[in-house]
This record gives structure tokens, sequence and C-alpha cells, in this order.
């Protein structure tokens, strides 16, 4: 979203125009909004760990999207809600083709360093490739101030960090009525904005509460309406 602010890509722009090599596979049509909603239609299973340990035999992101690349589509991008890490990979990935700079170095440039993220990164310790949509390692203090940031509409500590456009895309509905192939299960029933969980609506449609819970434990709340942010740290069962 930060680069969208920039006027460097657009949401709705197809993959192929960055990663012209999607072309080949017939999946270059696939839009970067699909990307970050989890709805490109490429082929995946429901067992979330076995996609997690997926990206291990990948050195760098561009390989793992090479992986992504070769996959079938099983259904039409745009047509089905499907969790995964396909999307963000794919999304990351157009960021770096378009900046020229790789994920981790865009990410502190953008979002870690004006928001006072010290610890937070997606370095992989065993040195594979960055996983934007699950590899971030962070604290309470760091990711509050993330969440800080998007409830007040960009702004972090007076300087804008998003605009307020791109922080209300980020939490607008973009699934419609599209079906749901894949949810994990402490999410049912939960709308998906652009990379979180929309928890409760006004009823206008317009999102309430924001969530994206994962997978170790870790509950973000960011409550729009009473204005207020907060994390929780849930030791998972054995």
């Amino acid at each position: 979203m930060s680069l969208v602010d920039q006027s460097k890509l657009k949401l709705d722009d197809p993959i192929g125009k960055y990663l012209p090599d999607f072309k080949k596979y017939f999946k270059g049509y696939i839009t970067i909004r699909q990307c970050l909603s989890h709805t490109t239609g490429i082929e995946r299973d429901s067992r979330l760990m076995n996609r997690l340990l997926d990206k291990k035999k990948y050195p760098t992101l561009e390989e793992a999207v090479n992986g992504i690349m070769q996959k079938e589509v099983s259904t039409n991008p745009g047509k089905e809600f499907h969790y995964g890490i396909y999307g963000p990979a794919l999304a990351a990935r157009g960021c770096e083709v378009v900046m020229k700079k790789p994920f981790e170095r865009l990410i502190q440039e953008k979002i870690t360093r004006p928001l006072k993220m010290k610890v937070t990164n997606f370095i992989d310790e065993n040195g594979n490739a960055p996983d934007p949509g699950y590899g971030a390692q962070t604290s309470a203090a760091d990711y509050l101030n993330f969440l800080i940031m998007l409830m007040n509409k960009g702004v972090f500590e007076g300087k804008r960090v998003l605009s307020e456009a791109s922080v209300e895309e980020l939490s607008r509905s973009q699934l419609g009525e599209m079906s749901i192939a894949y949810t994990p299960p402490a999410t049912i029933g939960y709308d998906y904005g652009l990379g979180n969980w929309i928890v409760a609506k006004y009823e206008s449609g317009k999102a309430r509460i924001l969530t994206s819970p994962g997978l170790p434990g870790s509950w973000p709340i960011l409550d729009l309406c009473r204005k207020y942010a907060a994390i929780l740290f849930v030791e998972p069962k054995a």
C-alpha cells in the first residue's frame, strides 16, 4: 500500500505487468488485489502447515515465486477465497521488481523504521526465502506501533506512514459473495480485507474490528470504534 501511495503500482494491475514470466504460464492476469486477498485461484491444499513448510526449499523470494508460478489455477481468480501463502509472496515479489530492492529492505524503509519497530524482521534464520505472509518476527511493543498507525488512519507520532485512503482500503471487505474454499478454523465467520480479518462491521458494512492472528498464538485486536489496540500472546496447544 505504501507503493500504491507512491503510484509505483496499482491494486488492480495484473501481476504479469511486474512478473512477465507469469504470462508464459497463463497466470499474468491475476491482480495485486487478488494476491493480497487470497483469491488468486492458484491450486493449493488446506493443510496450512504443509504450505508453510513448502517455502523452506527456496533460498530467495524470487525462486519461491518461480515455484508458485508453475502451479495450476484451480478456479478463476476473484471467484474463491483460499487462505494461504501464495498471494502475499507474489505481491511482495512484485514490489521487489518495481523498486529493485529486496523485500526485507523495503519493509524497513517503508514500515518498520518509520514506526520505530526496532526488532521486527522477516529474516529466516536458516537462510530460506522471507515469507511475506507468515514470516514476520516481532515484539508486542513493535506490533502495537503498527496497530496504532492503522488506528490513527496512517499516522504515527505525527508523521504519515500510509495514506488514509490506503488504510481504509486495507480494512474494506474484498470478498462480497465469494465462495470460501478454505479459512483457518479460528477465523471462520470473519470477513477479509487486504492482509487482515474483519471481525465486526458497522451496519454500513465498514470495518469496526480487525485482527490478523498468527499461527504461533499472537492475536492483535484493533477496535476502530472504541479506538484501542491490543495484542494477546496465547500459548499454542502441544
